[in-house]
């Protein structure tokens, strides 16, 4: 088999490929450039894999800190109103020992 021959064979099974794929061709496409849209098309799967991931875990380490900081948040809630409180409860004990007593 002759060298074009062969390369003819391949760039049909190439061109048959993308054509499953849903690529549309001309049938103009040389060799070298069927080969370079197989691998392009192989590698989207990937790359679309890979920013998907990225976006989760980004999306995920966000979602993270966001519910660290409300938890934080809602943690010191309680502390700073018994803190509010006591504060009041101080103020109003301080006013009555400071109002005058008035006879029975």
């Amino acid at each position: 088999m002759a060298l074009d021959e062969e390369q003819a064979r391949a760039a049909a099974e190439v061109a048959a490929r993308l054509r499953q794929r849903g690529i549309a061709l001309t049938g103009a496409e040389r060799p070298d450039d069927l080969a370079d849209l197989l691998s392009a098309v192989g590698a989207l799967p990937k790359q679309w894999s890979r920013r998907t991931a990225e976006t989760l875990m980004s999306t995920t380490s966000r979602a993270r800190s966001q519910t660290t900081a409300l938890r934080r948040a809602a943690d010191a809630a309680p502390a700073r109103l018994c803190a509010r409180t006591s504060s009041w409860i101080d103020e109003a004990a301080d006013g009555w020992r400071r109002h005058p007593r008035q006879p029975d």
